[in-house]
């Protein structure tokens, strides 16, 4: 029971790493497989990335501020660490 609760809080916090860092990665021409390995390459960023969002949106009156909050700091997870998600492979 604990294990399939935890099982699904991982698939959340990777889910919601994987949506909201899209936005950022899609802008610079990366398809779903290069973003996949890009958040491979720094997977435990991106799983606290998404558990804190995931917890922001569990509190009822700060889930309205969690979308923005969470474009913004995928934005700046993507420009603060975007030689190390590409691995030195930067598109132009």
């Amino acid at each position: 029971m604990l294990s399939d609760l935890l099982r699904l809080v991982r698939i959340q916090t990777s889910f919601l790493s994987l949506e909201y860092m899209d936005y950022p990665m899609g802008n610079h021409g990366l398809d779903f497989k290069a973003q996949l390995k890009a958040l491979r390459r720094v997977r435990l960023n991106a799983l606290s990335f998404g558990g804190g969002l995931t917890l922001l949106m569990m509190i009822p009156v700060l889930n309205f501020a969690a979308m923005p909050a969470a474009v913004a700091g995928a934005t700046a997870m993507w420009c603060g660490q975007r030689t190390r998600l590409l691995g030195g492979d930067l598109p132009p």
